[in-house]
């Protein structure tokens, strides 16, 4: 009789049976946890995803070095890119570690991925780091290599001038009466050929100007 009345409190001209308040409000609290560590668990696998799609796509793009200029420019824009998400997905990493330790705290459990992909994503960022060197190095190179370029082409400009030079049609003979048809056609010919190279000679000129300024 005592434990029954010890159960029952008096509100007002009201009795309330305690134990099944208890009872309800331990009930409610056991489900509010249940569903609050779904939600973690669940939330957390979430943003496992999303963390190991970006690092797939990332590594796909970084695992390409630049060959050429046009790759230089394309490297720089996507390390560009991929430092602005990855500053954006580092907020996620953070929330996934604050995540995880909430769960450890209510239920002593941990999702498995988690530390997984904390070291993906430590490695991530060393790899990030090595990228911009890399296409730094590269880019020197490629400098090196126009140089290099530039100076053969002012070789093959000397080479033309003195072959020109030494192959151009006279200009006395050919104001000569006695010049020959034979003489005339050879010599147009020799100018015609001479022009295709000398153009080709400056379209070299005009991409090395290009890649100069792209690389500036």
């Amino acid at each position: 009789m005592n434990i029954f009345v010890k159960s029952l409190k008096q509100i007002g001209c009201f009795m309330i049976n305690l134990d099944n308040l208890r009872s309800t409000i331990e009930s409610q609290n056991r489900r509010y946890w249940s569903g609050l560590t779904i939600w973690l668990r669940t939330s957390l696998k979430k943003d496992i995803v999303t963390i190991q799609n970006f690092l797939d796509r990332a590594y796909t793009t970084i695992d390409q070095p630049p060959l050429c200029v046009e790759d230089i420019n394309e490297s720089h824009f996507n390390h560009r890119l991929l430092s602005e998400e990855t500053f954006e997905v580092s907020k996620l990493i953070n929330e996934v570690d604050t995540k995880n330790q909430l769960l450890r705290t209510w239920t002593k459990e941990t999702v498995p991925d988690v530390p997984h992909i904390m070291s993906l994503w430590d490695n991530f960022q060393i790899v990030m780091s090595n990228f911009h060197i890399v296409v730094s190095r590269q880019e020197e190179s490629l400098k090196d290599r126009l140089s290099s370029t530039a100076e053969e082409m002012i070789t093959e400009m000397e080479r033309f001038v003195l072959r020109w030079n030494e192959l151009k049609p006279n200009e006395d003979k050919l104001t000569e009466i006695q010049i020959t048809d034979r003489y005339i056609a050879d010599s147009l010919e020799l100018v015609n050929n001479t022009r295709q190279q000398w153009e080709i000679i400056l379209q070299k000129i005009s991409k090395l100007r290009v890649f100069s300024i792209r690389l500036q």
